[in-house]
C-alpha cells in the first residue's frame, strides 16, 4: 500500500515522459494549478481531494488484507 501510494504520488517521472499536456496525471495538474494560483485554496483542496479519493477506496476495499500483513510482520 505504501509503494502503491509513493508511485500514485509522482511527479517529476510523469512529466518527463508524458511530455503532452493531454497526458498530464492528476498530480501533474495538481502542481501545474498550485504554481499558477496559490492562494485559491477552493480548487487545490478539491483537486487534492480528488487526488486522494482512489487511495482511501483501494485502502477500504483491502483493508482486513493490509491490517492481517501487518499483523503477521510485527509477529515475526
Amino acid at each position: 500500500m505504501l509503494s502503491f501510494a509513493a508511485h500514485w504520488n509522482l511527479v517529476l517521472y510523469p512529466r518527463i515522459v508524458a511530455g503532452d499536456e493531454r497526458l498530464k496525471t492528476v498530480q501533474t495538474w495538481i502542481t501545474d494549478l498550485q504554481r499558477q494560483n496559490p492562494a485559491d485554496w477552493g480548487p487545490l483542496s478539491a483537486a487534492a481531494l480528488a487526488a486522494t479519493l482512489p487511495l482511501i477506496v483501494i485502502y477500504l476495499v483491502y483493508e482486513r488484507r493490509i491490517v492481517e500483513t501487518f499483523e503477521e510482520g510485527l509477529k515475526g
